[in-house]
């Protein structure tokens, strides 16, 4: 049995001495993760002016992630995924070591993003999903890894139009 945080849908094999291999997945009405990445408003993991991209484990988790942002069936956004290039590096963020209260306390997720995309020290950082703490969204830092042509930053593939289901806002 594995105690730590896994990908959802995925093998444990994916986190793999401190490297993740696979794909990752995003809902999003912005097609190109590059301008995704742009965040001018602070959100859970950063503060405001800091570029991240903020990414699922399985596309299930993507689409919630989404809804969660979302108060009405939103215009269709596109299912995206991911292909990191192989030795993209990973740091966890243990659920176990985090507050008590690290759902409600932004602060402090909020440091621990911003320490890490200060620090470089790697591509991509796990972070437990609020919605569901045994799976995981990971950060895409794009400082450090590239576009596709320069065999360093991920390949994404446009899986076309994702739409909510309207039974989702049938209360």
């Amino acid at each position: 049995m594995h105690d730590g945080p896994f990908p959802c849908d995925q093998p444990l094999e994916r986190i793999h001495y401190g490297h993740w291999v696979g794909r990752l997945w995003r809902v999003s009405p912005e097609p190109d993760w590059r301008k995704a990445a742009h965040r001018p408003r602070a959100a859970r993991w950063h503060t405001q002016g800091r570029d991240v991209l903020y990414t699922s484990t399985c596309e299930t988790l993507a689409a919630l992630e989404a809804l969660a942002h979302r108060k009405e069936n939103p215009r269709p956004h596109r299912l995206l995924s991911l292909d990191l290039p192989e030795g993209a590096t990973l740091r966890i963020v243990d659920p176990d070591a985090l507050p008590p209260d690290w759902k409600r306390d932004q602060a402090a997720t909020r440091a621990i993003g911003d320490a890490w995309l200060r620090s470089g020290e790697s591509d991509l950082l796990w972070v437990p999903s609020v919605h569901a703490l045994r799976t995981g969204n990971v950060l895409l830092n794009p400082e450090r890894l590239g576009d596709a042509s320069s065999g360093r930053g991920p390949v994404a593939i446009d899986h076309g139009l994702f739409r909510f289901s309207p039974r989702l806002w049938r209360r």
